[in-house]
């Protein structure tokens, strides 16, 4: 147990163990908040195209691979 608390401050007892836990709840909340608005935002279409570009050349190079 000593070795996980070590690696991990949040995970030690006592005040120092409570405010470290209470950074990574505000944090974590924060970057939830935070990448739930990207998630929200359209793709742009540069973006959609690559993948799909990406998608079509991978498709035909696992035909090529097959024949």
């Amino acid at each position: 147990m000593k070795n996980q608390e070590q690696k991990n401050p949040a995970r030690r007892r006592g005040p120092r163990g409570r405010a470290a836990r209470s950074a990574s709840l505000y944090i974590g909340t924060r970057l939830r908040t935070f990448y739930d608005e990207v998630l929200t935002e359209p793709m742009p279409s540069h973006f959609r195209d690559l993948l799909t570009r990406l998608d079509h050349a991978t498709r035909n190079g696992d035909e090529q691979e097959r024949c």
